[in-house]
């Protein structure tokens, strides 16, 4: 199992405690991990649970960026996200 360091999590508890110095009408929001093409398995996997982590902390509170754009059965990134990229660069490489 993975651990989180409590530092990053007792970061983004701060962050989000904040808005009540502020006022109680602010609304903070907090973004999960993004999806990496050159990490190795083992580094993708600890992104998404670092992610699950986040969502389970904030909640709704939380922008997923990771979810909608991984295949769940490797972590990878969806073909038709990364086709894009691929294509535009191609063409600085010929």
């Amino acid at each position: 199992m993975v651990e989180i360091p409590i530092v990053l999590l007792l970061f983004v508890q701060n962050i989000r405690n904040s808005r009540f110095l502020c006022c109680k009408r602010c609304r903070i929001y907090t973004t999960g991990t993004q999806p990496r093409e050159d990490y190795n398995a083992t580094d993708r996997t600890k992104l998404n649970i670092i992610n699950d982590s986040l969502k389970n902390r904030f909640g709704a509170r939380l922008i997923d960026f990771m979810t909608p754009v991984l295949n769940t059965y490797d972590n990878s990134i969806k073909i038709e996200y990364t086709q894009g990229r691929w294509n535009s660069l191609k063409r600085y490489w010929s």
